[in-house]
């Protein structure tokens, strides 16, 4: 269990609640009642709260939810309850424990913790729902712990990046050979960085026993027409998280049209609204096993 640091991150009791699943006026109850954490306060008399202060209420969090009473819990040591959450590690396998230490291990950077942890994951639940049912919602958390301010750069890009590279070595154990036929373009437009989310989709269309041909990021349109060229794609697939408007958007998805012909254009986007949608005129699918039918 990685041990105790003290971050200079700082959260709201709603933040918390966010992250732990349990209720602001819980967490306060048992703040006055047990002194599970102590938060600063402003001038204004505005709770704050430490990494420290996160790491502690998961713990507890996890606990709690196994069935262990919080009076039992409040009067643990910290020792105590961190040997109580390494007990719990070893029999528990749902996924909410491992989001959970999954922020522990980023917040320490703890490379082998998080190692030891995806690869368990992956083990008990295969590739395809440890990213979905773990990876996913946890980046969901960073990314509300970025819009707090309690994740630096440092802490986001060694999280990205391990899992980038557990993408691309489950990529490289796949055989490419296509049974469906259809030949699969993935790409970033210029100035997209973010492939986390297109590695994924380009993973599952080798799964589907489809030939994929991975661009990667910033790729130029000129780029894409000589690609097409040449090697006659069914599908064109892109994802866009940096475009700065929806209109920017609908302007290169209009420059992309007007080199594809007939070729579908995939774009991997489920926040948009269907009127959105429908002015893109590009197909978007709805969830992996809407994309597993689009390209198959």
């Amino acid at each position: 269990m990685t041990k105790m640091l003290n971050n200079s991150g700082r959260f709201s009791i709603k933040d918390l609640e966010r992250l732990s699943g349990i209720k602001a006026h819980t967490l306060r109850i048992w703040e006055k009642r047990y002194g599970l954490v102590e938060p600063k306060r402003s001038a204004s008399n505005i709770r704050s709260y430490t990494n420290d202060d996160l790491k502690k209420v998961l713990n507890v969090a996890m606990l709690n939810r196994s069935g262990l009473k919080i009076s039992n819990i409040a009067n643990l040591s910290d020792d105590e309850l961190l040997t109580r959450i390494q007990e719990y590690s070893i029999t528990n396998e749902g996924h909410r424990h491992f989001i959970d230490q999954l922020v522990f291990a980023m917040i320490d950077m703890d490379e082998e913790l998080m190692e030891e942890l995806i690869d368990k994951a992956i083990l008990e639940h295969g590739f395809e729902k440890t990213m979905l049912d773990i990876i996913h919602p946890f980046f969901k958390n960073v990314g509300l712990m970025w819009l707090t301010g309690s994740v630096h750069p440092g802490q986001e890009h060694f999280i990205s990046n391990l899992i980038r590279r557990k993408l691309i070595i489950a990529i490289d154990r796949k055989k490419q050979y296509s049974i469906s036929g259809n030949n699969v373009v993935f790409f970033l437009p210029e100035q997209e960085w973010h492939e986390l989310g297109l590695l994924f989709h380009s993973f599952i269309a080798l799964d589907q026993k489809v030939n994929t041909y991975y661009l990667g990021q910033s790729v130029p349109i000129s780029t894409i027409e000589k690609v097409i060229e040449s090697k006659k794609p069914s599908h064109l697939v892109f994802s866009h998280l940096s475009v700065k408007s929806y209109e920017a958007l609908v302007k290169y998805s209009k420059e992309l049209k007007s080199i594809a012909g007939e070729i579908k254009i995939v774009f991997l986007d489920n926040s948009l609204s269907q009127k959105q949608k429908e002015k893109l005129a590009l197909i978007v699918p709805e969830s992996i096993d809407h994309f597993k039918e689009i390209i198959s």
